[in-house]
Parts: C-alpha cells; structure tokens; sequence
C-alpha cells in the first residue's frame, strides 16, 4: 500500500523511480502504480535485492510480495500452517500470518496480486 511505503521508505536501502504502469489486480480493476522501488530488502533477517510496485491497495494490506519477491527469498508456503518460509544458504526463518479472520481481505473477499506476467500483459507495463 502507497501510505505503508511511506512509513517505512526512510529505512529501504534502494531508489524510487517514477512508474508509469497500470496494474490489473484481482478482481480486474486496473490500478495505477505510483512509483517503482528497487534495492535490497531485508525480511526477518535475511536480505534479498528486488524491486516492486508502489500504489494504493485500498487499504487491504500494506504490502504484497509478488513472485518475484518470493523467488529472490526462496519462499516456501504452507497453506495448511499459513506461514511463509523464507531461506538463504545458511539460514531460514519462518513468517506467520497475523491476519485475522476479520481483515478487510476476509471480510470483502478481495484479493490483490501482481505478478511478473501481469507487467507483460498490463497496459504500460515493460
């Protein structure tokens, strides 16, 4: 979510660029991505370079890894624990959901994603 990077962008060892891009979420809307952030990011100790897409998510979550993300952490999820695994050669730590069965996600069924095939397909995507 734009207003979560906002909070968090002074501790980002990385760049914003401007994006021009639009992305289809989920539920077929086309949304229009503010900025593009790249550099390294570091979750639960491990670090990982990436990069992804600033824009609104209507407040349903502050921020959504894409399969790129999950691919440069070697991400493993189980659905049945609904906890994520990331790992480096030397390390791995797992993450647990803390959503709720009332998170906004729940409660209207909306699900947004962006996925690198979408950035083919999308209107002003590269």
């Amino acid at each position: 979510c734009a207003s979560f990077f906002k909070k968090i962008q002074h501790r980002l060892d990385g760049q914003t660029k401007p994006s021009n891009r639009r992305l289809r979420v989920a539920n077929g809307v086309i949304v229009p991505s503010q900025a593009m952030w790249s550099g390294v990011l570091e979750l639960g100790g491990l670090r990982a370079e990436g990069e992804f897409e600033i824009f609104d998510s209507g407040g349903g979550w502050e921020f959504l890894f894409g399969k790129p993300l999950l691919h440069n952490f070697k991400a493993l999820h189980d659905f049945e624990t609904d906890t994520v695994t990331i790992r480096s050669i030397h390390q791995s730590v797992t993450l647990h959901n803390n959503a709720g069965e009332n998170s906004p996600i729940a409660t209207t069924g909306i699900s947004l994603t962006l996925d690198v095939k979408q950035r083919e397909i999308s209107v002003g995507g590269s």
